[in-house]
């Protein structure tokens, strides 16, 4: 279950309310929380063991502290929705990094405030914005992003047992990924080992 916790939306309370009674139900929990008032939802949410927390925007240092201490839940940063938006504050995603807290990077395509489903773009922006160097960038739309979507036992990571999925880049190095504004650097997709699409020589 995800909710959105925000001023003129669920208030904390409400949310908690709403995740709790989710979590007695089985459901597995997600929030959107911080994206434009400082309001709690995000360590709320930690605290109930949530799977991920997306927006943080305006996430303060001991919020960030508590998510970390729970060791269970993924901070999804948006950085698509302030740039539409025309918003000057980002997430603190260096902070949240430092604080020992998972991070992914995803686009939050919605017709609302991000009409746009470049998540190359997103990656440049979390380096741009936010303070990822290239690798953090890259796991965090990789291993971290399948935490956040509770599949990191099966795919997320090249590793023995779970699924071959693979992107083979036309880059001559992962460190230009973010470089390169917007642009899809695909040139072969794998899915469980299977060769789906490829770039015409």
């Amino acid at each position: 279950m995800d909710i959105f916790c925000e001023e003129g939306a669920f208030s904390v309370a409400d949310s908690r309310r709403y995740l709790e009674q989710a979590k007695e139900l089985g459901f597995g929990l997600k929030i959107h929380a911080e994206q434009l008032h400082d309001l709690g939802g995000s360590a709320m949410a930690a605290e109930l063991g949530a799977v991920s927390v997306d927006h943080c925007d305006y996430l303060n240092a001991a919020d960030g502290a508590a998510i970390a201490a729970r060791e269970q839940t993924v901070v999804v940063v948006l950085p698509l929705v302030p740039l539409f938006l025309r918003q000057e504050k980002y997430a603190p995603g260096r902070q949240i990094i430092e604080q020992g807290v998972p991070v992914a990077i995803s686009t939050d395509f919605n017709p609302g405030s991000c009409p746009s489903k470049n998540l190359w773009l997103a990656l440049s922006l979390a380096c741009l914005k936010m303070g990822f160097t290239p690798k953090e960038a890259l796991a965090a739309v990789t291993l971290n992003a399948a935490w956040a979507l509770n599949r990191a036992a099966d795919v997320g990571s090249l590793q023995v047992g779970k699924q071959a999925d693979i992107l083979v880049l036309d880059l001559p190095d992962y460190q230009e990924i973010p470089y390169w504004l917007g642009e899809n650097p695909v040139r072969e997709v794998i899915i469980g080992g299977v060769v789906c699409s490829a770039a015409a020589e």
